[in-house]
């Protein structure tokens, strides 16, 4: 996946996520970079430098033991980054932000309605995402 500019790709996730090795760009936005510890799941390289993306591709296709070891690794994403490790991410920085902001008297009340749209949320990501994987 190469990209000058790119937040946390759904497509390199989804990728991980089935134990593909990947080779990303460190591209603006920092999503690739967030995502693969270079070598260990997946291969980042520099924007524009395609001399080492070609380089890393034939790496690849050269050793196959290095690309499974990158596959299991990369397969990660599913425990990192599954729905629930996403809500209780949600959970704590918005929770944190109650605490600083609203009368803790009422912080159940309003953590109750977060907590029900942050679900929400996350319910309406893993659908979008089952429906992408079915097509």
């Amino acid at each position: 996946m190469t990209s000058d500019y790119e937040g946390i790709s759904n497509a390199l996730l989804e990728a991980m996520a089935t134990g593909l090795p990947v080779i990303a760009t460190d591209s603006l936005g920092g999503g690739a970079r967030m995502l693969i510890k270079n070598a260990e799941n997946g291969f980042l390289i520099s924007r524009g430098n395609a001399k080492a993306f070609e380089e890393t591709v034939k790496l690849c296709l050269s050793d196959s033991n290095m690309c499974m070891k990158i596959s299991e690794y990369a397969k990660r994403v599913n425990f990192d980054y599954n729905a629930n490790a996403i809500y209780k991410k949600w959970q704590s920085l918005i929770f944190g932000m109650i605490v600083l902001y609203i009368n803790p008297f009422s912080i159940k009340e309003v953590f109750t309605f977060i907590q029900y749209i942050v679900y929400r949320f996350i319910a309406t990501i893993i659908k979008v995402l089952i429906n992408r994987l079915m097509k």
